[in-house]
């Protein structure tokens, strides 16, 4: 298992810009809706969680390997709603790994 960098904190402004683009649900982009909805706030959009995620893994794991691809995630939580001023962090096991050389998958 990896444990990634952490991610500077979530920005207000960043979390409406990513759900204005990219997943425009009413309590990603409406911070008054969102306050009576089931969250009790604004939060971030699950993709935009993941997005981060990503860079993370890159910048601590994948920078020192030769990466080529990912072929699947499994077992992806969501423990609690990412909102404004939060920090993130993750763990990555690498359950397994193929030889470029070899793999069916050229």
């Amino acid at each position: 298992m990896f444990r990634v960098s952490r991610h500077a904190r979530r920005r207000y402004d960043r979390i409406l810009e990513f759900a204005a683009r990219w997943d425009p649900q009413w309590f990603h982009t409406d911070k008054e809706a969102a306050e009576s909805g089931v969250f009790g706030g604004l939060i971030g959009s699950g993709i935009h969680t993941l997005a981060i995620c990503q860079k993370l893994v890159v910048e601590s794991i994948y920078d020192h390997w030769n990466v080529i691809a990912g072929k699947s995630m499994r077992d992806v939580q969501f423990l609690r709603p990412l909102r404004p001023g939060d920090a993130l962090t993750g763990e990555l096991t690498v359950d397994q790994r193929r030889d470029p050389h070899t793999s069916p998958f050229r």
